[in-house]
């Protein structure tokens, strides 16, 4: 559990700064101890717990860097936040203090910058170090392995884990997972680079998924080797708990990012080719699909037809009950198509009263009979006490020659005139004429 208060240790001789700092630090809900001097600082880390040290460039026994180096030879410290304030311009300072251990430098004069770091810090591990989510593990070594697990569950993550890669893929095709982390050397079966590229093959469902190596090799053509067959980060062993947890943590908040603008976009797609009113396709989304259902019944030989509805007598039911009672017909329309019609069908709001449906794997006696169907159903609707009928077109799409969307389309079109001109509320049904 995340503590009320984070507590800093502050090294720092001057005074005046030990305010500025009290005044600052609390103002973001910290708990601050002061010291004037290293050893006294590095005592005081050794008795408690600190979230956070910020300490001066210069100290009376000691410079910071010297401090922090001091500080980093302690295992229990090697990652502990380390802030450095320095009066100092020189960008060989910077380097020094990096290679020191130091997590980030300040200049004294810009307290703000300070503020505004710790305030992103602070929200961070008051957020916890909890994760949500599944990892599948691949690891041989079952030592290894227990350590990795431990760190991992303790983030919050269930893990699945595996001894080798085959195993693996098996649970990858009933599971759900925000990240795979596998070892690279692997004694049976496939290596983790092997596993590694399946993953990454083009059209796998799992090309997007992020991937952490473990892996021995301290080599630059193998951690390039690594990334080239796809991995996302790598960690080298033996692990560190620290560094295992922050590239963890990275890789699955990506992750979620992701699937967050997925879901965005695919929302966002939706929404551009669905009808708001109807709740059915419009004619955008006819325009991307029709094409490929008509090329895909020519290639394979697969009979469609095409049901051309206009409502009847629509604007004299917008002219005498308004345009709710107009909006509510049509609507209910809409849903009535989505009741009758199959999942593959393809149902349309194609103009402001026309309907359109395109079916796959349907003739055109089935096609008749479905528009039968729908133009009975029509009947017996009734929208706000309001009776309706429709005008139906059929035409079957000829497998002997070839033919366009415009061409059946203009073919159903001109059976719905018929329909309109024989009295409404009918089935006509064409044929395409080469």
């Amino acid at each position: 559990m995340v503590p009320d208060k984070l507590t800093a240790l502050i090294i720092e001789p001057s005074t005046l700064h030990q305010q500025l700092m009290t005044m600052h630090l609390g103002g973001l809900g910290y708990n601050v101890v002061f010291s004037k001097t290293g050893k006294e600082g590095i005592h005081l880390l050794d008795q408690a717990h600190f979230d956070v040290v910020i300490f001066a460039m210069f100290l009376p026994d000691m410079t910071g860097e010297s401090f922090c180096q001091e500080l980093r030879l302690r295992k229990e410290h090697a990652h502990l936040p380390a802030f450095m304030m320095t009066s100092s311009e020189d960008k060989d300072v910077l380097e020094k203090a990096s290679a020191a251990g130091v997590t980030e430098l300040f200049h004294k004069d810009a307290f703000n910058k300070l503020t505004d770091y710790l305030k992103t810090f602070t929200e961070k591990v008051r957020r916890g170090k909890k994760v949500s989510g599944q990892v599948l593990y691949v690891e041989d070594s079952l030592v290894v392995a227990k350590k990795t697990m431990h760190v991992l569950e303790g983030l919050g993550l269930g893990v699945h884990h595996f001894t080798q890669a085959e195993e693996a893929l098996k649970a990858l095709e009933s599971n759900q997972y925000e990240l795979v982390v596998t070892d690279v050397m692997l004694r049976e079966g496939m290596s983790g680079i092997a596993f590694t590229r399946v993953l990454r093959n083009k059209g796998s469902q799992w090309a997007s998924l992020p991937i952490l190596a473990l892996t021995g090799l301290d080599d630059v053509a193998r951690r390039i080797e690594l990334f080239r067959a796809g991995v996302n980060d790598y960690v080298s062993k033996p692990v560190v708990d620290e560094e295992l947890i922050a590239r963890v943590r990275n890789l699955v908040a990506n992750k979620k990012l992701m699937d967050q603008v997925q879901v965005q976009q695919e929302q966002l797609m939706e929404m551009a080719m669905t009808d708001p009113l109807t709740k059915i396709n419009n004619r955008h989304y006819l325009m991307e699909v029709a094409p490929k259902k008509i090329n895909e019944s020519y290639r394979h030989k697969i009979p469609l037809s095409m049901i051309l509805m206009d409502l009847d007598h629509f604007k004299t039911i917008n002219d005498q009950h308004g345009h709710e009672i107009g909006d509510l017909v049509l609507a209910s329309t809409g849903a009535l198509l989505k009741q009758v019609l199959r999942e593959e069908d393809i149902a349309v709001r194609f103009g402001g009263e026309e309907f359109l449906v395109i079916m796959s794997y349907c003739d055109e006696a089935k096609a008749i009979e479905k528009a039968e169907h729908i133009r009975a159903r029509i009947e017996t609707l009734n929208p706000g006490q309001i009776p309706i009928t429709g005008s139906f077109g059929v035409a079957a799409l000829p497998l002997d020659f070839r033919c366009d969307f415009s061409t059946l389309f203009s073919t159903v079109d001109q059976a719905v005139y018929q329909a309109k001109e024989k009295g409404r509320n009918r089935v006509i049904v064409r044929q395409v004429v080469p």
